[in-house]
């Protein structure tokens, strides 16, 4: 599937959205403008990202493996 602008949804939000897959990649971002030309190149913007390899997801935050760890152990009482 796509990647496909979706207009606002009235009385939820001004503005445009992107969805879909594309080369394997799950995009459901909103384009944080109420402009259709500009969702528009924002939307073309992210394929061409995703082509390249170079698209990051901003609901990741951290991609380190140990950093689940290392935030865990930093509240640790050093008394016990």
């Amino acid at each position: 599937m796509p990647l496909k602008l979706k207009p606002p949804r009235q009385g939820k939000t001004p503005y445009y959205s992107v969805r879909g897959t594309y080369l394997r990649i799950y995009v459901d971002r909103s384009t944080g403008t109420a402009d259709r030309k500009v969702a528009d190149r924002i939307r073309r913007r992210w394929i061409n990202e995703i082509e390249r390899g170079e698209y990051a997801d901003p609901r990741i935050v951290n991609t380190e493996p140990d950093s689940a760890a290392t935030r865990t152990n930093s509240h640790k009482p050093s008394r016990f």
